[in-house]
């Protein structure tokens, strides 16, 4: 999945939980994508984005959606785009210790179902 799309359905899960601080986060990427990618992907790889209150990576559907098994479904897809997005990221020459601490976390628990 290109990184625009993997984008576009991060903001739209978060929409879904009413995380606008989120939400809106991404949706400034994706219009400085339109103009300055390099800018777009370092804003992405930013620790903010990763970590810390209003952390995109850190969001928690499942919390926001009162653990209903949708919102837990929810979450693990989240943590899938954020994986994915990572690792696109990575492809192309960017990394953050940050964005590898939140997806390896997410790797583990995703695979032990915790």
């Amino acid at each position: 999945m290109e990184i625009s799309q993997l984008l576009e359905k991060l903001e739209s899960c978060l929409r879904d939980y009413q995380l606008i601080r989120e939400a809106n986060a991404v949706a400034g990427v994706m219009k400085l994508l339109e103009t300055d990618q390099e800018k777009a992907f370092e804003t992405i790889m930013q620790e903010t984005w990763w970590v810390g209150e209003d952390a995109v990576a850190e969001a928690d559907l499942a919390i926001a959606g009162g653990f209903t098994a949708k919102a837990r479904q929810d979450q693990d897809a989240f943590q899938e785009l954020i994986i994915e997005l990572y690792q696109r990221l990575s492809e192309l020459g960017y990394d953050s210790d940050y964005a590898r601490l939140v997806t390896t976390q997410y790797h583990k628990w995703l695979v032990s179902r915790m």
